[in-house]
């Protein structure tokens, strides 16, 4: 097994948490690449005795909803959200939590369709990726 790849190690302990079992996973990937998957491959992904091809992460990181990072365990962010609203709070000082509080309504509304805007873009995002994927196994 790889020391230096977490891959193995990430997608159990993230799957588990997800409260998804090896079966279903399988059946989701099969199902968003036209691919046939199997709970045994699922488990060799796991055990690190295989690992997927690299095109295949972006749909482990929309099944899960986590960033690359954290798949491949490296230091990051694990929600796309998280990452997105980092940066917003470090530009503005503000977390979203905060922003109802705020006393002065013109900047409550122009902070809550700031947020309301990344949320937006991260899911055309993830639906950009899903048709790029379609397209690229179209292809192969």
């Amino acid at each position: 097994m790889n020391k230096v790849n977490k891959f193995y190690l990430r997608l159990r302990e993230i799957r588990e948490r997800k409260g998804l079992n090896q079966e279903h996973l399988a059946a989701e990937l099969s199902k968003r690449t036209g691919i046939s998957f199997t709970r045994n491959q699922i488990s060799q992904y796991e055990n690190g005795r295989n690992q997927p091809k690299l095109e295949l992460l972006p749909v482990f990181m929309d099944i899960l909803g986590v960033s690359a990072e954290a798949l491949l365990g490296l230091p990051e962010h694990e929600s796309k959200n998280d990452i997105v609203q980092l940066d917003i709070t470090t530009s503005t000082g503000i977390r979203r939590k905060d922003v109802n509080s705020l006393s002065k309504p013109e900047l409550k509304q122009a902070l809550t369709e700031v947020y309301d805007l990344a949320d937006k873009l991260i899911e055309e995002n993830m639906r950009l990726k899903d048709i790029v994927l379609k397209i690229n196994m179209s292809i192969k």
